[in-house]
């Protein structure tokens, strides 16, 4: 018991030491719980939800394939090895006609046989079951959005004619947790586009289709994969005009949901290892000193007869109750904190329950990390002393053995340095890996900032490049099916406002390379088009393209490991066979894993000749030429290049509360550390620092020789901390692996000054703390303690 008064009564005399490295605990610890129960969560949510409401192993799109050719499939299972169920469904965008609102929207309207009681891909409503004829069940994020409510009334345009209907009901599904409508768009936009779900009979009827479904779904057997099935689904559905087969791993929902899984989860472990790795590294050097000044009490101790066991234990103890404090701070910071990436996940991923879980398991983990961290830093520390024994720790530590100085003048450091100055470089040079831990600290800290401050810029190059060099039009028009490329420009072009227009072709595909396979879209564009520029964001050119060839981005490259030169091959359902295409060049680009060609070479690698699937323009009425496509029928969908701008602006604006409050985190990081840091010095160096004080040196003097110290480490960290920086960054960008986007590493200046800014106020702040324990020294005191 006496050993523990004496622990506490020591931490109490150095307790700003002590809670800066409670700090450093209990960050670490937040971090971990605050994301890893908030990302336990999803996955816990997912796997249930997507299990209980059968979400579908393997997708596909047909052109047309009869309701009684998918219930044969569906009755005759057993002939079909590794597949377990299968459902067709008949999709349609419709039109939504909203008063007062001159965005297209769009309402992508799912066929439901009623007759089916197990469906694959089934959902979950909020409200009553189809009980009219113009019954719908639509998402709740488009009420939402649209400030509506169950019971009232959308108007839609089906097959050129609008249509009333009711809303019975808002709708969950395991396909729409993440509601876009295709990988082309990267954030959700529940104003203009949302699903909606209708009896089966009664599409039919609106759509004049006799029983046709143009989209089906399967599960397979336990133990099967797509690749095990793929090539008999082919067979099955060519005949229909398969149109693309993707696996549930490459399904929007499930592709974004995973992606934010896994890279959170890599996150929530990493960055606590460091934030406890410098506790544990701060509390060895503090308990080293601790050791130093108590060798005669641990002296004292043994010749009484305490065991080494026992001794040691003590001083562990100082680290289990700076672990301890840290870790309940950090678990329950992290608990509250994961409440609000709870809410977070939910305006974004939509799935019922979706709940803290994992809570008592990264409680007990982060009560363990700091535990551990605290015990084994003052073990680490405090382990010297199994070798003393008592006559030694009786009498002051032999002077450590020291190259003898050549006795030659430095004259650069004679001319340049004062006295102090020469004593701030040798208390570095002798004290190595304190003054390491200071250094790595403020490299830390300045890569943290640097991060942050670049973030406004990476989202430039990431987003708004896209619309300033790449997508230069003001416009997009997406047609329901393809159309003859001159029609397409000249109906354009015909517009009121329109001032340039061209065609584009859209053609998803397969591209292989070797065993290597991805799906993307190839865009095939216009040779020296003034709309849509192959803009390389490393070189800030635009690359030509090259006849018979494709041009690649660095995420798809990376993808398919491929190169300039290189001869890769594409499958798709307009092809017959797998045709070779070189690779005419590599472009770096931030948005996506996307691939160029020459219209016409496209077109007519593909056998569409003189087709194209979009249209994209320069107007100076975008109002107008929204409205006026509105009512056109082949018209899928029309994008506004400025409203997407804004939305992704405001999308990223919600994230700059997180992105500060992480540049503070660092600051305090760095203080933590830097201030740690300079209470060892001072408590090692108190008796030289009070001799100077007593033969005439001011306090502001003394000050300066530990402040230009911590102005040395700190530039020395700063330094170090570019090219850190640098790699925090290409750690994150291959950590998180979105197929939409690549992380840029470019750093601006700007960053950089940031980030030097926010280790200055750490090192001064640090300083002031320093000044303020030299004026508290009791010369008398302090000069009669044993070196």
């Amino acid at each position: 018991m006496i050993l523990v008064k004496k622990a506490l009564r020591a931490i109490w005399e150095n307790k700003k030491a002590y809670i800066a490295c409670i700090v450093l605990i209990a960050l670490g610890i937040l971090i971990y719980g605050a994301m890893g129960i908030a990302v336990r969560a999803l996955d816990v949510t997912r796997d249930t939800y997507f299990k209980q409401y059968r979400m579908a192993d393997v997708f596909g799109t047909v052109k047309a394939i009869p309701k009684s050719v998918v219930n044969g499939y569906a009755q005759d299972m057993r002939r079909y090895e590794g597949l377990a169920d299968v459902n067709g469904r008949f999709i349609y965008e419709a039109r939504v006609i909203m008063p007062n609102n001159e965005k297209i929207i769009t309402m992508r309207m799912i066929s439901v046989d009623r007759s089916l009681d197990n469906r694959i891909n089934n959902f979950l409503i909020d409200g009553n079951d189809f009980q009219n004829e113009n019954d719908i069940m639509v998402g709740e994020t488009f009420l939402t959005a649209h400030h509506l409510k169950l019971g009232d009334s959308v108007k839609l345009i089906i097959d050129g004619k609008e249509r009333d209907f009711n809303i019975c009901a808002t709708v969950q599904s395991p396909e729409y947790v993440y509601v876009v409508k295709d990988m082309s768009e990267m954030l959700p936009d529940p104003e203009t586009f949302c699903m909606a779900f209708i009896p089966e009979e009664q599409l039919f009827s609106l759509t004049n289709n006799s029983g046709m479904y143009n989209d089906i779904s399967f599960m397979l057997e336990s133990g099967y994969k797509f690749d095990d099935v793929k090539s008999m689904l082919e067979d099955m559905l060519n005949k229909y005009g398969l149109e693309m087969l993707i696996p549930q791993k490459d399904q929007v929902s499930y592709a974004m949901l995973d992606t934010e899984i896994k890279s959170n989860t890599s996150m929530s472990q990493s960055i606590p290892f460091v934030f406890v790795l410098l506790s544990i590294i701060i509390l060895y050097l503090m308990l080293k000193r601790v050791i130093e000044q108590d060798r005669s009490q641990i002296g004292t101790m043994k010749a009484f007869g305490y065991s080494n066991t026992k001794i040691l234990a003590h001083y562990m103890l100082y680290g289990a109750i700076t672990g301890v404090i840290g870790g309940v701070l950090g678990c329950l910071g992290g608990y509250f904190l994961s409440g609000s990436f709870l809410v977070m996940y939910r305006e974004f991923y939509h799935m019922p329950n979706l709940v803290r879980a994992g809570v008592f398991e990264h409680m007990t983990n982060g009560m363990i990390m700091g535990m551990v961290g605290g015990l084994f830093g003052s073990f680490m520390g405090a382990r010297s002393i199994i070798k003393l024994n008592p006559a030694d720790a009786m009498r002051p530590a032999a002077p450590k053995a020291s190259k003898a100085e050549s006795g030659r003048p430095n004259f650069f450091v004679n001319l340049l340095l004062s006295s102090g100055g020469k004593m701030a470089i040798r208390s570095i040079t002798r004290a190595k890996l304190r003054s390491f831990v200071v250094v790595l600290g403020v490299m830390f800290s300045f890569g943290i900032l640097a991060f942050m401050g670049s973030y406004g810029s990476m989202i430039d190059e990431m987003l708004f490049v896209q619309f300033s060099e790449i997508q230069v039009y003001d416009g997009k028009l997406t047609f329901k099916q393809p159309v003859s490329k001159n029609a397409a420009v000249e109906s354009m072009a015909s517009v009121d406002g329109v001032t340039e227009a061209e065609a584009l072709l859209e053609i998803p595909v397969e591209i292989k390379n070797g065993h290597l396979s991805q799906g993307v879209v190839i865009n095939g564009i216009q040779k020296n088009s003034n709309l849509f520029k192959v803009y390389d964001s490393d070189l800030k050119i635009d690359l030509k393209l090259a006849d018979n060839g494709v041009v690649i981005s660095n995420a798809l490259a990376k993808k398919l490991n491929a190169k300039k030169g290189d001869t890769l091959y594409l499958s798709s359902n307009l092809l017959t066979d797998d045709i070779k295409i070189v690779v005419a060049n590599v472009v770096v680009q931030s948005m996506g894993q996307t691939a160029y060609m020459d219209i016409d070479d496209l077109a007519l690698m593909m056998n569409v000749n003189q087709t194209a699937t979009s249209v994209i323009f320069n107007t100076s009425d975008m109002n107008y030429a929204k409205e006026f496509m509105k009512q056109a029928k082949n018209v899928k969908n029309i994008q506004d290049a400025q409203s997407i701008l804004k939305m992704y602006k405001d999308f990223m604006a919600s994230y700059d509360f997180m992105m500060n409050a992480m540049g503070a985190i660092a600051v305090v990081v760095a203080f933590a550390i830097i201030y740690n840091s300079s209470t060892i010095s001072l408590s090692e160096r108190k008796r030289e620092y009070a001799t100077l004080r007593v033969v005439g040196m001011q306090v502001k003097e003394v000050t300066e020789i530990l402040s230009f110290e911590y102005w040395i480490l700190a530039a020395i960290g700063m330094v170090l901390g570019i090219p850190f920086t640098g790699l925090l960054k290409e750690g994150i960008a291959s950590s998180i692996d979105i197929d939409m986007f690549t992380f840029p590493t470019y750093t601006p200046v700007g960053a950089y000054v940031y980030a030097a800014a926010g280790c200055i106020i750490a090192v001064i702040l640090s300083n002031m703390s320093a000044s303020k324990n030299i004026k508290k020294f009791d010369m008398v005191e302090v000069l009669k303690e044993r070196e």
